[in-house]
């Protein structure tokens, strides 16, 4: 994407130098406060027993598709 204008960059065009990709500034821990807990309670607010133990495996399972997600990500080529 051309970051002027947000429009998709052609095939023909490359990154402007220097320009650094999302995927590398997003820290481990802001992750996990921002994006985690942003879906963690999106769900959360969707389960009829909140439990300590289903509160506590939705947790884990939004934290492993989140890293799915952030590997897979991080492993495309632009």
């Amino acid at each position: 994407m051309n970051g002027n204008n947000l429009k998709p960059t052609s095939a023909s065009e490359k990154p402007a130098m220097g320009r650094r990709d999302w995927r590398t500034q997003l820290r481990s821990d802001l992750r996990q406060r921002i994006i985690v807990n942003k879906m963690f309670d999106a769900m959360k607010r969707h389960l009829r027993s909140s439990g300590e133990d289903e509160l506590n495996e939705l947790r884990k399972t939004v934290e492993a598709f989140e890293e799915k997600t952030y590997n897979a990500a991080s492993n495309q080529v632009d």
